[in-house]
């Protein structure tokens, strides 16, 4: 069930059966319900309908909002443009805090993407990405070791014995290590 709170309002729901949120930069509130399909949100003109199929999808810091749809193809969306086709064979995205975009392939290949210069690849052998909510990128390669990247710095060793990484709503980053969940951020 989604949810929206105004100071001296209160709580309002808004909608029922999402299974993903995520806000651009005007406000405007996109959400993947349970049959995959994306809406999007604003406040006195409801919901809008703006694409189906979709698995994943996360907003950068210009209000772009990037999808992964079922077919593992990425496609950018911008409201008055629509949609762009920008890869293929993806199946994870997140976003750091300065906008920039990171996908994983089917080949475990980790690359940055972006609107002016393109496709970066910067690592292999890696099983799954997620981004904390200070915006930091953490990779989990195929040895269950933990790594953060950041831009211009490189790569740093977080811990190893980790199965999987997981950011919670609060975007607070959570670890399963040895079977039990920790708190990393």
């Amino acid at each position: 069930m989604l949810w929206t709170f105004t100071q001296g309002v209160g709580w309002s729901e808004i909608g029922v059966g999402f299974q993903s949120i995520a806000v651009d930069h005007t406000g405007t509130l996109y959400t993947l319900n349970q049959a995959d399909v994306l809406w999007a949100y604003s406040r006195g003109s409801g919901w809008t309908e703006i694409g189906v199929g979709l698995q994943s999808m996360n907003v950068d810091n210009t209000g772009t909002l990037y999808t992964l749809n079922q077919s593992d193809v990425l496609r950018r969306f911008t409201l008055g443009v629509g949609w762009t086709d920008i890869g293929v064979g993806l199946q994870s995205i997140a976003v750091d805090s300065t906008g920039v975009l990171y996908t994983l392939n089917q080949s475990d290949v980790l690359w940055t993407y972006s609107k002016t210069s393109g496709w970066t690849e910067i690592a292999a052998g890696i099983q799954s990405i997620a981004v904390d909510k200070t915006g930091t990128l953490y990779a989990l390669n195929q040895s269950d070791a933990l790594w953060t990247y950041t831009l211009g710095v490189g790569w740093s060793f977080v811990r190893s014995s980790v199965q999987s990484i997981k950011v919670d709503v609060t975007g607070s980053l959570y670890a399963l290590v040895n079977g039990a969940w920790i708190k990393l951020s």
